[in-house]
């Protein structure tokens, strides 16, 4: 890491304008993220890597919930989106004590997500299991952009909910050993407090840490977006 953090040094200009070097250190978000972008090799074109939910549900132990139901659900073949099975049985805690057990580290600043979360667009475990669809992308939805939870609710459009954004980490590391949200934040808008904060979830590299936290309904800022629920059709 010296040697590399080194060669990024020499690599600045001697030369650089001190306008140019202003405004890089006036706008370091775009600077981190195309430094990001170069060093990890996220180039706009890159394939984003399907899920294998029977492996997935064999780490929950929950195996044979997942033979007896998936032929039930609608299971959407797309490039462009993944389709989640969320099951009947499945909980939060469930999912952060598989990561857990994977060697992944939580902060939470959610007690018990299970009960503090106490309302959801989606519930298995009231709704019945069912599955859901998303765009297929590392980082939440670009679209959504300064939008809050009520921005979402206005709009009559569906947001992801914490079980969905804790299932769908899961599966997407189990997958690569990577990490979901690392420049942006989910703001899970499907899930609510009873007094009406909303869920957030991102992964920080610089903690090698998933963050579960609290945020208000109207907070809104750049990289704080909703992952909407998707139709395939709406990808064509």
């Amino acid at each position: 890491m010296k040697k590399l953090v080194s060669t990024l040094t020499e690599a600045i200009p001697s030369d650089l304008p001190s306008e140019l070097a202003r405004k890089l250190i006036d706008n370091k978000r775009d600077l981190e993220q195309a430094i990001r972008k170069i060093l990890l090799n996220k180039g706009d074109n890159q394939e984003i890597a399907e899920i294998n939910w029977r492996i997935v549900y064999e780490l929950l132990g929950m195996q044979t919930d997942y033979e007896s139901t998936i032929a039930n659900l609608e299971l959407t073949i797309n490039t462009k989106m993944w389709t989640i099975p969320v099951l009947m049985g499945l909980t939060c805690k469930k999912v952060i004590s598989c990561l857990k057990k994977l060697g992944v580290n939580i902060k939470k600043y959610i007690n018990n997500p299970d009960t503090e979360v106490s309302k959801n667009d989606r519930d298995p475990n009231k709704d019945s299991s069912y599955s859901i669809n998303f765009r297929r992308t590392i980082e939440s939805d670009e679209e959504n952009r300064n939008l809050s939870a009520d921005d979402i609710k206005k709009r009559g459009a569906k947001g992801i909910t914490l079980l969905e954004r804790l299932l769908l980490e899961l599966g997407y590391f189990t997958s690569t050993g990577q990490h979901l949200d690392v420049e942006s934040v989910t703001l899970c808008a499907g899930s609510r407090h009873k007094c009406g904060n909303v869920p957030r979830v991102c992964f920080r590299s610089g903690a090698l840490m998933i963050y579960v936290c609290w945020c208000g309904s109207r907070d809104q800022c750049d990289h704080l977006r909703p992952r909407s629920v998707t139709k395939p059709e709406e990808l064509l």
